[in-house]
This record gives structure tokens, sequence and C-alpha cells, in this order.
């Protein structure tokens, strides 16, 4: 049984265009992308549309590019008028071979819907090593690009005034339908140029039963996003149960994130305000015994195996010729546009909220040490410094105490170790914030609070507290459109989402490339259907 399917999964990541993979509570994915062959660094333009289900219970789609056991590039999207649209730059560095482009949701119940194309890439570098290796492997076989062949439709169309055009000139585009409503998710509109490599002519070797797309069950994707990873007592290798975890990262207003582990030491963290690359910190509260943490990725996890190569004929063809040097002039003559990320971290306030109690020890006479700054110039604070334990305390001006064991931070990040602080001195330190007030944070009691920040700003100055782990996390990449491309360039229109109702016209301008361009509409109709309607034209 473990063959058969195996063969479905290769038979669907060998059909034209976009895969529609089924899940079980039939909710689907379409896919569609600007091309079907790209340069490195060329960016992937997509449009993915759910089926079958509303996109407000689903609202982040998931979207990467995969190698072989590698993720190489991720992004994750918020839907727009009921479809994610976006473009994934492929890196320049990614060598010649075919990769494993994915989108995917998640359910309620951590189930995943997923939707995959195939995508071959060239390096313009000449950088094939890999691919060259996967030629002499009977494990791989010969990637085939079939033949696009128009497509056409009685109730809807699209048409050109003209089946020829000189270079640089106007084309005019047309749109009827006699449907008055377009689907789901609008129409996309593409004009691209054909590939012409019908067959390849290298060997197609002896192939074996792979699993091309066969991710971890124990790996959930959820339609909000979570990071997730289990706690083990280092000791007896245990699952650790029913432990607080923080997750803090470096920030000038500190905030922290806490969740409890379940009976099989797993915990996950909603992800609600954390935007962009972020530096992240897990640690347990427990400190009375080591605890190992291990971080889940977030993504699905990459194929092992993408048993296919791309073989001499085409990697020295023409096509791939020009294709090189079209990259190579869009790179020298437009500005790169780096990926934005956005940012909610305006107008937040510390989790232990406004303190008016501010101390900046620029203001003072230098000081070696934190028990020095204690000392003279935080007239709250109680830093006393043993062989066995060092003590902390903060006076409550207000019920005239003092509190034991405040929460710490420096840089936002919760220390559990009193002595970890010394360290600091008045060159290190910004500022410090002393908070004498008892505060409650969902179920953590936290008994007054002092909040110290570095000029680093990046909890570098201190070591990493007990029973905790550093990593750093994409946890949400915006959307961007690249610059528009100059005149060599192979597609000429890539609109994913035209809001009509009625006929349209839309015109554009021809390259100065010559060849046959493909003219390509589609929608989804309410049923799930896809329509589409397909011409060719030529620019001589």
């Amino acid at each position: 049984m473990k063959i058969h399917l195996q063969h479905i999964v290769l038979t669907l990541l060998l059909s034209l265009g976009t895969l529609l993979i089924k899940a079980a509570d039939t909710v689907r994915l379409y896919l569609q992308t600007d091309k079907e062959m790209y340069v490195s660094g060329d960016n992937i333009a997509f449009k993915c549309t759910v089926i079958g289900k509303n996109l407000t219970s689903v609202p982040i789609l998931f979207v990467d590019i995969c190698g072989e056991n590698s993720n190489i590039k991720s992004q994750i999207l918020y839907p727009s008028n009921q479809h994610w649209e976006g473009y994934l730059q492929i890196p320049d560095t990614l060598e010649t071979g075919v990769y494993l482009f994915r989108t995917y949701i998640g359910n309620e119940n951590g189930q995943v819907t997923v939707q995959t194309k195939l995508l071959p890439v060239f390096n313009r570098f000449g950088n094939n090593e890999n691919n060259e290796n996967k030629k002499i492997s009977n494990r791989y076989k010969n990637f085939e690009f079939p033949a696009y062949k128009p497509v056409s439709s009685l109730d809807f169309q699209v048409a050109t005034n003209k089946k020829s055009y000189g270079a640089n000139a106007p084309i005019q585009l047309s749109l009827t339908s006699k449907n008055k409503y377009h689907g789901i998710s609008g129409i996309s509109l593409l004009v691209s140029k054909n590939i012409n490599l019908t067959a390849n002519h290298g060997s197609q070797g002896n192939s074996v039963d792979f699993d091309v797309y066969n991710p971890n069950e124990q790996v959930k994707i959820y339609n909000q996003l979570f990071i997730r990873g289990k706690a083990i007592d280092s000791q007896t290798q245990q699952p650790v149960t029913n432990t607080t975890l923080l997750l803090s990262s470096p920030d000038s207003i500190p905030q922290i994130n806490y969740t409890y582990s379940d009976s099989l030491g797993e915990f996950k963290f909603l992800l609600e305000r954390l935007f962009g690359v972020h530096d992240l910190i897990i640690q347990t509260m427990d400190k009375s015994r080591k605890i190992d943490i291990e971080v889940y990725p977030i993504m699905l996890p990459p194929p092992t195996i993408i048993p296919y190569y791309i073989d001499d004929d085409w990697q020295k063809s023409d096509e791939v010729k020009l294709a090189t040097d079209r990259a190579t002039l869009y790179k020298a003559y437009t500005k790169q546009q780096e990926e934005k990320h956005k940012n909610e971290s305006k107008d937040k306030i510390p989790f232990y909220g406004i303190t008016e109690r501010r101390v900046i020890p620029a203001r003072f006479v230098e000081l070696i040490d934190f028990n020095e700054i204690a000392w003279e110039i935080l007239p709250f604070v109680k830093y006393k410094i043993d062989k066995d334990e060092t003590s902390l305390y903060i006076w409550s001006p207000v019920y005239k105490e003092y509190y034991n064991n405040p929460f710490v931070l420096v840089d936002g990040i919760p220390v559990f170790n009193n002595a970890d602080i010394n360290v600091l001195n008045s060159e290190k330190i910004s500022w410090i914030d002393i908070q004498p007030q008892i505060r409650c944070y969902g179920d953590l009691l936290l008994n007054s609070v002092l909040s110290i920040q570095t000029h680093n700003a990046d909890f570098s100055d201190i070591q990493l507290p007990r029973n905790a782990v550093r990593f750093t996390s994409n946890l949400f990449s915006e959307q961007y459109t690249p610059e528009s491309q100059p005149f060599f360039k192979d597609v000429l229109l890539w609109q994913p989402y035209i809001d009509s109702s009625s006929n349209s016209t839309i015109e554009i301008k021809a390259s100065y490339e010559k060849g046959t361009y493909n003219v390509i509409a589609e929608y989804i109709d309410t049923t799930g259907k896809v329509i589409q309607s397909s011409t060719q034209i030529e620019i001589e």
C-alpha cells in the first residue's frame, strides 16, 4: 500500500500547472505562479486560493521553497480579497536543480492542507554541482517539462486585438464572460513567455519509489501562529509536565509570554504581536533542576528527497541561456528591493506597567558593578552578595516594607539568578526601572519588578539563564512587490486579482524579447471549479 501512495504523490507533482490536494474535510488550495521556470535571484510571484472554507477561520498562509532536507526560504502571509498573493525571492546562491514550492494552512485541529508545485531553478553563475551528482545516481530521474496548450472556454474568454506584435507595441487584452460574478477570489491574468522545451532527451534513469512529500505527523500547523516545543528533564530524559515556561525577546519595552507544559512535556506560545525577524528566548521558571528545551520548527519539515535532475540538453539550451542573461540584466538595471517586515511595537507599554522610578547611571559617578550601583544610586534597592546566595530586595514606600526576590529583567529577558546581574556597570547600563509594587500578570504573581536596559539592548552583557534556549525566527514577512522590470522581461503581466463583475479591457506593452507568449485568465467559481481561458500571441 505504501508504494501505491508514493506513486500517487509523484504523479501529482509531475502534473502541469497547479495541483489540487484535497484534505479530509474537503478544504483545498489552488496555487498559481507567474512562471514555470526560474533563475536564481528571481522572484516567484504567486496566488493561493482556499476552496471550501471561509478565510476568516484560516488567516495565515505558510509559503516556502524547499530542497532536500532543507527549507530555503519561507514566508507567512495574511489574506486579502479571499486569497493570498505575494512574492518569494529565490536566493542568488541557489544551485541548479528541481525544488518544491509549497503553500499550506492548518485548521483548528492542527491538521494541514497543502498545495505543492515542482519548480526547476537555474543558477545564473553556473553552480550545478548537486545536479551533476544526481545525474549519475540511479535514485533520480530526468525532469520533463510538458508543453503548454491553450484552453478555450465558452462562458469565459480572454482575447487579444491581434495575434502578433512588434517590440514595445501596445497589446490590448479583453475579458468577456456570461457570468456576472467571477468566483471566490476574482480573476487572475497572466501574460508570460512560453517555454519551448517539450521533450528532454536525457536518460530517464532507474527510478525507485520515493515519498516526496511526507510531513512528520508529530508536527502540527495551526490556523494561528504558534511556537511549539518540549521540556525534558536533562537527567532522567523524561518529559517535564506542568512547568511554567516564559517566552521573551530583547526589547526596550519588556514583554513576556508564558505557558505551561502538558502531560507530554510539550508547550506552545501564541504569537499575537511578534512580527518580523526576532531573537527569542524560551526558559523555564523552574531552576531547581536542569531542563532541556527543544523548539519545534514552525514550518512543515522539508521533503527528504526530490527525485529529479535537469539534463544537459535543457541546461545548455538557448532558452535557459536567454533566461540567465535576462536575470543578469535585470539585476544590473534595477534596484533590489529588500523585504519589509511589519513592526507593530509602537504604542506598547511594559507588561509590568509604567513606573516613574527610572534611574539613568550616566548622570552619576561611574560605578564598577551592580553592587555599587544599588548601594550608591538606587535607594529603593538592596543588593547583597554572599558566598552561597545573592539576595535582592525592593523597598515599597507605600507599604513601608521590602519585597523579597523581585522579578528581574535585563533587556526584557527574565533573569532568576541575582548574582548574574553584578557584571553590569555604569558603562553598560542605559537605564533602570524600579516598580515597587506587586503585579499580577495572568497567573504570574510578580513580587515587584527591577528592569535593566543595557546600551547593547540585545541581552549580550550577561550569560543565558539556566534552562533556557535562544534562537532566531522569522515570524512574519510582509508581502512586497518588486519594482517594475525593464524592457527585457518574460512576464508582461501578472495580475493576481481583478475585481470585475463585467467585461473589461487591459492594455500592456510588448517586450523587446521575441517569442511566443501565453495569455492565461482564470477564476474559481462558487462550486470550487477552476474556469480557465487562454490564448497565445507572438512578439516578432
